[in-house]
């Protein structure tokens, strides 16, 4: 499991497998319970690139186009002016 941690907020990736499958979750909130203005971005840029994907992924759809979808969110919300980037502590456990 690796946690990233920054100020009060957390990011848990897990993943697990059994008899060759394979299945990954990624968490991430406030420890606190509440979200800065940038974290709250970050959250819903995240949610919202994942909520695209989810809307592209019918049968016959290619990964491409569901990939490029979720760069769009993500790189839009980046690219504000109000999102600064700033260094991790990371903790692998």
């Amino acid at each position: 499991m690796v946690c990233l941690v920054y100020v009060c907020y957390s990011l848990f990736d897990m993943g697990g497998e059994y008899y060759c499958y394979a299945s990954d979750i990624t968490c991430s909130f406030p420890a606190n319970g509440r979200f800065t203005a940038q974290q709250k971005l970050i959250y819903e840029a995240v949610l919202a690139s994942n909520r695209a994907v989810m809307d592209a992924c019918k049968p016959g759809a290619i990964y491409d186009v569901m990939y490029f979808q979720c760069q769009i969110q993500v790189t839009y919300v980046l690219s504000l002016p109000e999102v600064t980037v700033v260094p991790l502590i990371v903790c692998i456990m």
